[in-house]
């Protein structure tokens, strides 16, 4: 695993999440958007935001799309068990060791080899 990536991806998808919540917190919605739409709104929120996480952070399509499916999984099963935030924060979590586990040695696949070498 790539500990410093699934940081990096856990922060950057905490930052979105955080933003999306904002601008959803202070769009005039009517008082009962979210219980008529929050299963829909909430994981295209979700996709949204692994997406411009994965588009900041140059991960792979497959990768951010792997992560993004693994950890809504994750946040949608312990929300709705627990808690709405215990399940941002256990999915913020999952994705970044997602991102992490798939994105492991990324950097050195993607380094230039000197001519002549292996």
């Amino acid at each position: 695993m790539d500990r410093s990536l699934a940081w990096r991806a856990a922060l950057l998808q905490t930052v979105a999440v955080a933003a999306v919540f904002v601008l959803l917190l202070v769009a005039p919605l009517p008082a009962g958007f979210f219980r008529e739409n929050g299963a829909i709104v909430g994981p295209l929120a979700w996709v949204v935001c692994s997406l411009l996480t994965g588009v900041l952070m140059s991960l792979r399509l497959g990768l951010t799309l792997g992560a993004a499916f693994a950890s809504g999984v994750v946040a949608g099963a312990v929300g709705m068990l627990l808690n709405h935030t215990a399940g941002l924060v256990l999915g913020i979590l999952a994705f970044g060791a997602v991102a992490g586990y798939l994105g492991r040695g990324r950097h050195a696949e993607a380094a230039p080899t000197a001519v002549g070498t292996r």
